[in-house]
């Protein structure tokens, strides 16, 4: 047109398309790159046109602003890749840090159990699986102080029974010895009594130990 000034950039498009005109039509696109663009090219050519050997209608749309979008793009996305990675860090941080607190003070209260405390949850812990853990060793140290509790009371209540044949075969023995009986055989017959009581007593003791230990057959 005429005042129009044909850039530098232009020409060199110009140019290049004049390169490719052979290749032009409307089922081709064809790419063409400048120092400053990127630009798409259709074209086909116009017969019967008597001032122009080969017409051709040419088509030229910058991919520039494209290229500038796809940029945007690509970059919002890794904007909110990088986001997402921080924020997963973070809940991923302070997560492991509840649990390792939370493991902490679990690990705090089964100690107790060791020096024969009462073991009471921490009712503060959020997380639900340590929370049932808590609870479950909880109810477990409940039981192991009752079983120490009765293993106590037995032990009481044998040693009572194991005594009392214990000092008749005592105070008999020691009658025959000073010859303090008229009838030393009735005196032998209660020793004898006595002895089996308590060798039944010690055999109800074993066996028990043994059902304890897993031994029994």
């Amino acid at each position: 047109a005429t005042g129009y000034t044909v850039s530098r950039d232009e020409e060199q498009l110009i140019e290049k398309i004049k390169n490719n005109i052979n290749n032009l039509n409307l089922q081709n696109v064809v790419e063409i790159k400048t120092n400053s663009g990127h630009y798409a090219v259709m074209g086909y050519m116009v017969p019967g046109l008597f001032f122009v050997d080969k017409p051709y209608v040419v088509f030229v749309s910058s991919y520039n602003i494209l290229d500038s979008i796809v940029a945007i793009i690509n970059m919002a996305l890794f904007s909110m890749i990088a986001v997402g990675i921080i924020i997963a860090s973070v809940i991923t941080d302070t997560i492991s840090k509840k649990i390792e607190r939370s493991l902490l003070n679990l690990n705090k209260l089964t100690e107790k159990i060791s020096e024969k405390q009462d073991f009471v949850p921490d009712e503060s812990i959020d997380i639900t699986e340590i929370h049932a853990l808590s609870n479950a060793i909880g109810e477990m140290a409940r039981k192991i102080k009752e079983y120490d509790l009765a293993q106590k009371a037995f032990l009481q209540n044998i040693s009572h029974e194991i005594k009392n044949p214990l000092m008749a075969i005592q105070g008999y023995a020691e009658g025959l010895e000073k010859g303090i009986f008229d009838n030393p055989k009735e005196a032998g017959e209660i020793i004898n009594k006595e002895s089996v009581r308590l060798n039944s007593l010690l055999s109800e003791l074993l066996t028990l130990t043994k059902l304890e230990n897993r031994q029994y057959m």
